[in-house]
């Protein structure tokens, strides 16, 4: 027992330090209108946090009032901040721009980019904040620049004039940017939007690996919820609108933000409710979200291989057809089953009232028909 508490209380210390920002009270918006309020919230090193929620609830205001681009209506944001070589928390109010750029990298939305621009002359941008009044560049920053590169995979683009690179490499530039700034916080706006799905996973997946590796504390704010449930070590959640809802003094509430591990918040349900809008719902057991079709009175019940199961019931569901997959054979024979084999690697045969299918949209076909 005195073994837990110790732990326990080395723990609890261990999470302190590692709170890289802390917000207290911070309540953010514009003068005409409160977007979130009370704020009690923090990023932790070596940890990437999801910021989620509709479009317009608030993400990218809160993004810009945490960098101190944007400044609150109350409360405070504090950063660590080196003071003679004591960690002390300091309220990014009272620092300087170059003393927040020093502490906090700020990825936004729409970025202007000089197409003209090498990578390496991009990236070598992010030294603003530790160079001298004229610019001019040591051997500490040239350094940096290096390692930037090399840490976002763009040794083989340094030279390339940024306008010749694809959208999904120059994100991977604006990030490498960030990092030669040298802060200890990352802030992303939307850093995959208009990517494919190739490039927005390795983004995202590069984004992870720099929090663990290099010990960042990164907020990215994003609709992946497909990619991000799977690598966020933390949600920063924004309830859906709660327009026409009262508090107890008769004032229109505010919206929340919740927050809490990605796997609390699908098992709770607050994921789901976040973004409720009919047919869309979450599907908790798969992961993502689905679009509702209309029940039909007739259920098909699905067996067989995994994979093929799997996939054989998204199709019956766009076309309106309900179905269920069942692990356990089915003996009543007044059930509509449809029995899904494996041939190979890359091939399914469907089989229904005796009859055998060797392409899905045949069987489709015959399904709609009967």
């Amino acid at each position: 027992m005195r073994c837990f508490y110790k732990y326990h209380a080395a723990t609890q210390l261990e999470k302190t330090e590692n709170k890289m920002l802390k917000t207290e009270n911070l309540t953010i918006g514009y003068p005409s209108k409160i977007i979130l309020e009370n704020l009690n919230l923090h990023l932790e090193k070596g940890k990437l946090t999801a910021l989620l929620g509709i479009n317009g609830a608030g993400k990218s205001t809160l993004l810009r009032t945490i960098a101190g681009v944007q400044k609150p209506i109350m409360g405070t944001v504090f950063i660590d901040y080196n003071k003679s070589q004591k960690i002390i928390k300091k309220s990014i109010q009272k620092l300087s721009k170059k003393e927040i750029a020093k502490k906090i990298s700020l990825v936004l939305t729409e970025q202007a980019i000089t197409t003209r621009l090498t990578v390496k002359e991009l990236i070598a941008l992010g030294r603003y904040p530790h160079t001298s009044w004229n610019g001019s560049f040591d051997k500490e920053d040239q350094k940096m620049i290096d390692w930037a590169i090399e840490a976002v995979g763009m040794n083989d683009y340094a030279e390339i004039p940024i306008g010749e690179l694809s959208d999904g490499l120059r994100q991977k530039t604006m990030i490498g940017r960030a990092l030669a700034q040298e802060g200890d916080i990352l802030l992303l706006d939307e850093p995959t939007a208009h990517l494919d799905l190739v490039n927005r996973s390795e983004v995202m997946l590069l984004l992870s690996q720099i929090a663990t590796e290099f010990d960042k504390a990164i907020l990215v704010s994003t609709h992946e919820l497909d990619l991000i449930l799977q690598i966020a070590h933390k949600l920063w959640l924004i309830s859906s609108s709660s327009e026409n809802k009262l508090n107890q003094k008769g004032k229109l509430q505010n919206r929340k933000l919740l927050v809490g591990l990605a796997e609390e918040l699908v098992l709770n349900g607050e994921l789901a409710n976040a973004f409720v809008r009919p047919p869309l719902y979450f599907d908790r057991e798969k992961g993502n979200f689905k679009i509702q079709n209309k029940e039909h009175k007739i259920t098909f019940f699905i067996e067989g291989d995994a994979i093929g199961t799997y996939w054989t019931k998204l199709a019956l569901e766009k076309r309106g057809i309900y179905s269920e997959i069942r692990n356990n054979k089915i003996d009543n024979e007044n059930n509509l089953i449809v029995k899904v084999k494996r041939e190979n690697e890359n091939s399914w045969q469907w089989f229904f009232e005796e009859r055998e299918f060797q392409n899905l949209e045949v069987f489709l076909e015959f399904i709609e028909c009967c």
